[in-house]
């Protein structure tokens, strides 16, 4: 598996902001976004399976993020993610995806696991994936515990309804950099949207740490 890097940091946005967490970071994902926070020429480690599982034990963090890039494109992430949930040293396993990969999962197979993934899916412009009844998508909705977007010049209110649920929260992420009055920008914007949407900062850039 690729990976970019391994650190135990406060987990710095959506419903578990503030946590202690150990992040594993992979390389390559299939989009560019232009305010991505990962370097997509970075150099990367190749690690087994149980070589990160013994890293994670090592942290007693018992919360462990999979990001990017696109963890899902990873290859044996089926794999880690189930010897993560069968170590005793591990609790919940976070996953942060850009929803365009299929879950590795089937719900019906699985649902003792339910509340021990949480998977986040923060889709993309500029397409934010609006074909909803797709396989992709359906293999997500059984597990989505957040959805989040980052919002820039090409998120609209109407997308945002697209995706409101009343089986998750849907956070609106203002891009980094942004400028003085962006927030309030989105407040104006969007708060006309029904539903469960959430402010959700980048609360670790404000902290200054990873």
């Amino acid at each position: 598996m690729r990976v970019i890097e391994k650190f135990v940091s406060f987990q710095g946005e959506g419903l578990w902001s503030g946590k202690k967490m150990a992040f594993i970071r992979f390389y390559g994902c299939n989009l560019r976004c232009p305010w991505c926070d990962t370097d997509s020429t970075a150099d990367y480690t190749v690690s087994g399976v149980k070589q990160l599982i013994k890293w994670v034990e090592g942290t007693y963090t018992r919360h462990v993020v999979l990001t990017g890039g696109e963890p899902l494109m990873q290859n044996n992430i089926f794999d880690l993610i189930v010897g993560l949930l069968n170590s005793p040293w591990v609790d919940m396993v976070h996953i942060e995806t850009n929803g365009t990969q299929i879950f590795p999962f089937d719900y019906s197979k699985l649902p003792e696991w339910h509340d021990r993934i949480w998977l986040t899916v923060s889709p993309k412009p500029p397409t934010y994936f609006m074909r909803l009844e797709t396989e992709v998508w359906g293999s997500y909705k059984p597990w989505i515990k957040e959805m989040k977007f980052v919002v820039d010049e090409h998120l609209t209110p109407d997308i945002v309804r697209k995706h409101i649920s009343d089986k998750y929260p849907v956070y609106l992420q203002p891009c980094w950099p942004h400028t003085e009055n962006f927030i309030a920008d989105i407040h104006k914007r969007f708060s006309a949207v029904n539903g469960d949407i959430r402010l959700g900062i980048q609360a670790h850039k404000y902290w200054k740490v990873d």
